[in-house]
């Protein structure tokens, strides 16, 4: 319960976070939580992840510097590559602060649009979903990687060095800190201590 509530948390605080959007029609006025924008047709306004989506969505506007399919395939491959490279290391390669995130968003969406994409453009489809589900085999082995550091990094050392956590994204830094706390209680539970009788 604990894992799910730090990562929902995490997840919220994404979808605050404030991106660039290009407003392609006449908005109006909206709330952003904080204060009433006017948003005009041709003008460009940072504004939280979840109203850009919103926007997004009805053909309002565009993320500007959005991750499409493609990037997300080249990061990610190019992540899962380094970490198999360094695979002994006890470091993992540093990933941007929203790296899952922005990726799971990626996948999501090819998911979440492929009705909208041209029926004629078959290859194009093809080419789409191959790289989502090259995104989503690449990521899951990168991530089995990271993980197994982790947890022998935490079996080794029982806590993470501030050089471990620098490198780590949220979620890994919520993943380890529970983690931790579960091997701590395990060992202290099955495990003799010193002075205890059987």
């Amino acid at each position: 319960m604990k894992l799910r509530l730090s990562l929902d948390l995490e997840d919220q605080l994404f979808l605050e976070e404030k991106v660039r959007v290009a407003v392609l029609k006449e908005v109006g006025s909206v709330f952003d939580g904080e204060e009433i924008l006017r948003l005009g047709a041709g003008t460009e306004i940072d504004v939280p992840r979840w109203l850009a989506q919103y926007l997004v969505q009805r053909g309002y506007a565009k993320i500007l510097n959005e991750v499409d399919v493609f990037r997300a395939a080249k990061e990610v491959s190019k992540f899962k590559f380094l970490e198999n490279k360094h695979k002994e290391s006890p470091y993992p390669v540093k990933l941007p602060s929203n790296f899952y995130k922005v990726v799971k968003q990626v996948v999501m969406d090819v998911i979440d649009n492929i009705d909208a994409l041209k029926l004629g453009e078959i290859e194009n489809i093809t080419n789409i979903l191959n790289k989502a589900i090259r995104i989503k085999n690449d990521l899951e082995e990168l991530t089995e990687i990271r993980i197994m550091k982790l947890f022998r990094y935490l079996l080794s050392e029982k806590e993470l060095s501030v050089e471990i956590i620098e490198r780590l994204t949220p979620e890994e830094v919520i993943l380890s800190n529970v983690l931790s706390e579960s091997l701590k209680q395990w060992f202290d539970k099955v495990l003799p201590r010193n002075g205890e009788s059987t």
